[in-house]
Parts: structure tokens; sequence; C-alpha cells
């Protein structure tokens, strides 16, 4: 994933549209375009909005987004968030990543020791839909209006 990749004002013919940009009224809601350097696979488990006070960068909003997206090269998802009420913010995504190869192995071990059972066993040693990490990415600081 592209740290440069959550901002506005990108043009592509190939834009994922989000679901949550019928929750957010047209006057609220802004646009933020996501883009990847090679297809990759995460979690995204929220987005949402901080806004800047003395002590730092504060959750305001948060979203559950519990969802696996696929990201191609040359694709953009779209995440729309609801703006704030004058204050500095910044979009925010909240992500792991697809487990694969050693890792993947090793949790996939640990798991079937502790429950003594091979039943969760995928037996697939490069991928297998297990996520780890808590990655997060930021939109570019945005001033009060």
């Amino acid at each position: 994933m592209n740290d440069g990749g959550l901002g506005g004002g990108t043009t592509s013919t190939n834009v994922v549209l989000d679901d949550l940009r019928q929750k957010y009224s047209s006057t609220r809601r802004v646009e933020f375009h996501v883009t990847c350097s090679k297809d990759t696979s995460i979690f995204l488990l929220a987005s949402g909005v901080q806004i800047l006070t003395p002590t730092g960068w504060q959750v305001l909003a948060e979203e559950y987004r519990g969802e696996i997206w696929r990201l191609k090269f040359g694709v953009v998802r779209e995440v729309c968030v609801e703006r704030p009420e004058a204050a500095t913010w910044r979009a925010f995504l909240r992500y792991g990543t697809e487990m694969k190869g050693v890792p993947l192995i090793k949790a996939q071990l640990r798991e079937a020791r502790l429950s003594r059972s091979l039943s969760n066993w995928t037996g697939k040693a490069w991928g297998g839909g297990r996520w780890s990490g808590a990655h997060e990415l930021f939109s570019k600081q945005i001033a009060a209006e």
C-alpha cells in the first residue's frame, strides 16, 4: 500500500466506489483515493476522521469496516468520510496485511496446538485469509474552513 495513496485529486477511470458514499450527504462528504504500487490484499478494519487538538491527534469519528480489499495496481479505491465542523483534520484507514509463508504456517501450527485439532488447518502455506498487523494510513492534514 502506497503511503502517498490516500489523498484527493487522483484521476483514474478505474475507481471502486465506497459503500459509505450513500451514508454521508454530498455537502459533508469528502472522497479520498487509495492506490497501491503492486497487487495486494488488506483487511480494512476501520476508516475515520481524526482532529488536531493541543495534545495531538484524536479520533473524532470511526467506522468499523471489516472488509477484505483486493487492491490492484492501477485501480483506485475510494474512501468516503464526513468532514468535521471547524477543525484541522485528516482521514485515516486502519488495516492488516495478509499473512503468507512462514508466519502463516506458524500461526496455523500454533492454533492447531492450542485447539488440539487440525479442523482449522487450511494446508496453504502461501495464503489462506489470515491477517496480521495494525497499520494506519493517513491523508494529508486538512485545515479548518
